[in-house]
């Protein structure tokens, strides 16, 4: 029985990594900064994302607010760009 349980628990642990969301890149193409908040379950963040910055892997399945300017729902999206204080997906 014990043999059974150590193998189910190693057999999980291997596919868990394996079906998490990839998180988000984020691509300021504006000439100014930005600051962040980012909220994911029940963690709360800021980062700055420099002029022409690239942020990778910020978040999947979050909240950001760009502060001052808008708040979006990140899913499961690659790459997003901010422009004039707006998130939206990359093209």
């Amino acid at each position: 029985m014990k043999k059974n349980i150590y193998f189910g628990a190693v057999l999980l642990a291997s596919v868990v990594p394996a079906v998490s969301a990839n998180a988000a890149d984020v691509r300021n193409i504006d000439a100014k900064p930005y600051t962040l908040i980012v909220k994911n379950g029940t963690e709360t963040f800021k980062t700055v994302i420099d002029p022409q910055g690239f942020i990778r892997n910020l978040c999947s399945d979050c909240t950001v607010e760009v502060e001052g300017y808008s708040i979006s729902d990140i899913g499961n999206v690659p790459t997003l760009q901010l422009t004039n204080g707006v998130l939206v997906e990359a093209d």
